[in-house]
């Protein structure tokens, strides 16, 4: 998962978010990247997935 935050001081509210959608195991978590971006629209963050099986 590549993970785009207009602030990257929004992290720590992001790392919540995504404990509570992927679980507390970070064992089990997808690989992520989490970068700044200037990000269009007033957006806040903008993710990219790939999933296969």
């Amino acid at each position: 998962m590549q993970v785009f935050l207009s602030d990257l001081q929004h992290k720590k509210q992001l790392d919540v978010a995504w404990r509570e959608w992927i679980g507390e195991d970070s064992a089990t978590w997808p690989q992520r990247a989490v970068v700044g971006a200037q990000l269009d629209g007033g957006l806040l963050v903008e993710m990219v997935g790939l999933a296969f099986r």
